[in-house]
């Protein structure tokens, strides 16, 4: 029976990525999409600072040393985007965690109770 269920999980595994292959669009954005997660949580060990200010550099256009430009402050904006992001992924993470504790409770109370919940 085990074995019948690790084969049934390796052929869906193989059809999915088979799918995956031949849809170049879900292949670039799911790059795109480890990208920036990869960049949001190593956020810290960059050397950009979002908070430090720089009055010789406010409200510049995009540059090579900013590539997003600077704020009125002289702040990094593309700094300040990526760990933007690391909030943004905190708030994902935890409302699926949420979610999911709530589902598995209901769904725990409902098995138990025979359906009613």
């Amino acid at each position: 029976m085990k074995k019948e269920q690790n084969n049934s999980k390796k052929r869906r595994m193989e059809r999915v990525i088979s799918a995956l292959k031949k849809d170049k669009i879900a292949i670039i954005s799911l790059i795109f999409l480890a990208f920036i997660i990869i960049i949001s949580l190593i956020a810290p060990l960059l050397p950009m600072d979002p908070n430090k200010t720089d009055v010789m550099n406010m409200l510049t256009p995009p540059s090579k040393e900013h590539w997003f430009g600077t704020d009125e402050v002289g702040r990094d904006y593309l700094a300040r985007v990526i760990y933007g992001g690391r909030v943004s992924l905190l708030v994902g993470v935890l409302a699926m965690l949420a979610s999911v504790f709530i589902g598995v409770t209901v769904g725990t109370i409902s098995g138990y109770c025979g359906g009613i919940v």
